[in-house]
């Protein structure tokens, strides 16, 4: 299976997938299948099936700074294809336009911070695998609203979001679960510790977005390595997943092994100490002759031996605190949360029971007062005094309230449970603390001791001691960095052997896109372009007459066409193998603000054009100066047009 054949997605699949890696890492299929659960590490085979999103409707509306000119923009009735923003000059609103979609697809305020106090509702709405759904911000300041998915015309909430941190999870949570998509981990060196960035739906968003002046050819960032994992994980490899959990558990090795030296310097710093003081004692003990004290001897190889015992002791203590400081903070989490829920149910029983206990005199519309006979005829029908709709018995909310009051003690104790484990082992700590120090002293007074006695000895039997003590002592200091050393060795295996699995797949799929690339950036008016290859590594090299080139080298109009070419070209592969999780859709801010000619302009619209008929389930929105090339191509009905001196909104 090494030769770079793909394993099918069943069980078998799995099964010589871990065989494979046991026999890498030199170890049983047993332990690798512990040590990759404990990792969070999984065969995850499935391919991505392609589901498009595609724009329908944009709504939004405000007053414009201290004009308190009000502003009321829609535009609908949008579909697959190529759609343009258009005005006659700069400055007149259309990258808003782009800006507002993305703010409610991902929940981060995107618009300008100058124009961010003018807004007030926002609505976009869109369709994603064929269902219809839309973003409502009720109050854009606050981003207060809610997720709606609309069905046979009735209004379903998906979800509720009253502030920019929950608005934002709100999208990242469903779009990352529709999608298949989840974080890609990137872990740096800084300060001697290795520091873990998740990059979520905010970060994978920017591959439907096309700068004027792009920094990588796919996503908005040019970090090492993380462009070809964005393109891994957006053309649904079945193993992309599965690398991606492997580099979010070395880099967590990474970081905690940075913790655990940070953690125990003191203590290595102490055994080291130690040991060039032995060093320093042997040289002695070569050169001249030690007086002898047999029994002191003796004793001073038993403190020696409850130091090194101490010192062991003390470095498992300290690293097993710190996991349980960890399931303390958990357990507090939980607990607050079971709190906040049990206050929730209560404040809500008190709230229907206030409502239902309001007795009104009088007609909220008219004013008519309610009489006696009323009342009491209302009493045996059971209905509504105002309105006449039949009385409901009251929810019985008992069970609940018992239950999220069981779930409070069931964290409590848990806590508390936490908190005593915490307790105990700090004491363990500072036992075990003052035994090391209590061995260290007593060596000291010991090794005094034998320096000042009378007899003298042969000292090759203190030499072969110090010899002794130097070993465990050394190996003591090492022991830190091997610890880990089993679980690195079998996730790096994974890496090797997942590698190899889905290579020979990835390398089809890039020359795939590669090809088809260079085909549509020629389209888009890159003539001199013969060749480009996107290799394994995010790398786009490229061959311009005769000449080997990169991405990086070429000029902001160039960079924007070749991203453009990719990304369509990704997105015709996975509509011919029917496997991948970009959306399919693409929106192209400005292409000409590059200084892009109007020769290449015109190539490139035209080949987007040209594509509609390749790509039916794709949409591009892009926005730009209202030239002739865009108004005889793009049809009235998918353009956004402010003309004259008019602005869009």
């Amino acid at each position: 299976m090494t030769d770079g054949t793909m394993i099918q997605p069943d069980d078998e699949g799995r099964k010589a997938w871990l065989e494979m890696i046991a026999a890498k890492a030199g170890s049983d299929v047993d332990h690798v299948k512990d040590v990759l659960a404990r990792n969070g590490i999984s065969a995850r085979q499935t391919k991505a099936v392609p589901q498009r999103l595609t724009i329908t409707s944009i709504q939004f509306s405000g007053v414009k700074g201290n004009s308190s000119v009000p502003f009321d923009f829609k535009w609908d009735a949008l579909g697959p294809g190529v759609w343009a923003v258009l005005s006659e000059h700069n400055l007149r609103g259309k990258t808003t336009v782009l800006n507002v979609i993305r703010w409610t697809l991902t929940g981060k305020r995107s618009v300008r911070d100058d124009m961010d106090p003018w807004f007030r509702t926002v609505l976009v709405g869109f369709t994603l695998d064929g269902r219809d759904f839309r973003v409502v911000l009720t109050d854009a300041q606050k981003d207060a609203g809610q997720l709606e998915r609309i069905t046979d015309g009735k209004v379903l909430v998906v979800r509720k979001f009253r502030d920019d941190e929950s608005f934002e999870a709100t999208m990242s949570d469903f779009f990352m679960g529709e999608l298949g998509l989840q974080p890609i981990l990137n872990h740096t060196e800084r300060d001697g510790k290795s520091l873990e960035t998740p990059h979520g739906w905010n970060w994978l968003f920017t591959s439907m977005l096309i700068e004027p002046n792009p920094a990588a050819p796919f996503g908005s960032q040019a970090i090492a390595g993380m462009p070809i994992r964005m393109m891994q994980m957006f053309m649904g490899l079945p193993w992309a997943n599965t690398t991606n959990d492997i580099k979010a558990a070395q880099g967590r090795h990474a970081t905690k092994a940075s913790q655990a030296n940070t953690l125990s310097a003191g203590i290595r710093n102490r055994t080291q100490q130690r040991i060039d003081e032995l060093k320093s004692k042997r040289e002695d003990l070569s050169k001249t002759p030690v007086k002898d004290s047999t029994a002191t001897r003796r004793k001073l190889a038993a403190s020696s031996d409850e130091f090194s015992r101490a010192d062991g002791r003390l470095r498992m203590l300290l690293n097993n605190a710190k996991l349980i400081e960890d399931d303390v903070a958990a357990a507090r989490i939980a607990y607050d949360e079971s709190r906040r829920s049990l206050l929730e149910l209560k404040d809500s029983v008190a709230a229907g029971y206030i409502f239902r206990t309001l007795k009104p005199v009088c007609c909220p519309s008219c004013d008519e007062a309610f009489t006696s006979q009323r009342e009491r005829e209302r009493q045996e029908a059971r209905v509504c005094l105002v309105c006449g709709t039949a009385e409901l018995e009251p929810e019985d909310s008992s069970e609940a309230m018992e239950r999220s009051e069981a779930a409070v003690k069931e964290a409590a104790a848990e806590l508390a449970r936490q908190e005593k484990r915490a307790a105990a082992a700090d004491d363990q700590v500072k036992r075990t603390t003052a035994d090391r120090e209590a061995a260290s002293k007593a060596c000291e007074a010991l090794e005094k001791e034998l320096a000042d006695a009378d007899v003298t000895e042969d000292p090759r039997v203190a030499l072969l001691l110090i010899g002794a003590q130097l070993t465990e002592l050394e190996a003591l200091a090492t022991a830190a960095t091997e610890d880990a050393g089993d679980e690195v060795k079998i996730i790096d295996a994974a890496e090797d052997v997942t590698k190899s699995i889905y290579k020979a797949e990835q390398d089809r799929i890039l020359r795939r896109v590669s090809d088809l690339t260079a085909e549509y950036a020629q389209k888009f008016g890159m003539v001199s372009l013969e060749s480009v290859n996107l290799n394994g590594a995010g790398q786009m090299r490229l061959v311009k007459l005769g000449k080997d080139t990169s991405f990086r080298h070429q000029t902001d109009g160039e960079k924007a066409r070749l991203k453009v070419a990719a990304t369509l070209a990704m997105l015709k592969i996975s509509e011919e193998e029917g496997v991948g999780r970009h959306p399919g859709l693409l929106l192209i801010d400005s292409p000409k603000s590059n200084e892009m000619i109007d020769k290449d302009y015109a190539m490139l619209i035209e080949g987007l054009m040209g594509l509609t008929d390749e790509l039916k389930t794709v949409q591009v929105i892009f926005t730009g100066i209202a030239q002739p090339v865009v108004l005889r191509l793009i049809h009235e009905d998918h353009r956004l047009h402010a003309k004259g001196e008019d602005y869009l909104w």
